[in-house]
């Protein structure tokens, strides 16, 4: 997380209030991880919002290109990203974050989440 991101350092895991990644390369995955946040692209949103889903929000946030995203990618445009905001209880809500700061969904969420390349993000189901 780089450039207007703003978070709370002050507790554990940080509070971000703003969210802004930069790219270094074209990410191959649809939903990232970027510890203490998640984030999607559109199409991983529909699913789970289609889904009715619970212990989610999205909200908006930047994507911005790395000098070495500039020099690799030249002429490609940023993919776009939303942020996924987790406030559910594991065990309890579809999403929802351990006391131990793992991703945990339900058995619904990760049929969901399945259909979706998740080369860059881990989490855990419960049944």
């Amino acid at each position: 997380m780089v450039g207007r991101t703003r978070l709370d350092t002050s507790v554990h895991p940080p509070i971000v209030h703003e969210l802004e990644i930069e790219l270094d390369y074209w990410p191959s995955g649809e939903v990232l991880e970027e510890f203490p946040c998640f984030f999607v692209v559109p199409r991983v949103r529909v699913a789970i919002e289609a889904s009715k889903l619970t212990g989610v929000t999205f909200h908006e946030m930047t994507v911005s290109p790395s000098d070495n995203y500039r020099d690799l990618y030249p002429n490609q445009p940023l993919p776009e990203f939303i942020w996924m905001k987790l406030h559910g209880v594991a065990g309890q809500h579809d999403f929802g974050i351990a006391k131990d700061l793992r991703l945990v969904v339900s058995r619904d969420a990760e049929l969901v989440l399945r259909g979706f390349n998740l080369s860059f993000a881990t989490f855990d189901a419960y049944p």
